[in-house]
């Protein structure tokens, strides 16, 4: 899961618990030099997709888990 670093800094700003400036420092550092199998950005897509997307990814589509 990602998102990019200007919605990374503002959902830090919102939780109020977090260092300021962690959010725009590993936004994308975390990610370096790691191939996923699957990618979803959180900026752009609404939770109950971002559930059945990954239920369907762990082969869990029709189970009742996630919706």
């Amino acid at each position: 899961m990602r998102c990019p670093a200007t919605v990374a800094v503002l959902r830090e700003r919102r939780r109020g618990d977090r260092g300021e400036g962690m959010a725009a420092h590993q936004a994308e550092a975390v990610h370096r030099g790691i191939d996923y199998d699957a990618e979803v950005d959180t900026s752009v897509t609404a939770r109950a997709e971002l559930a059945a997307s990954l239920c369907r990814r762990l082969g869990l589509a029709g189970s009742g888990v996630g919706g």
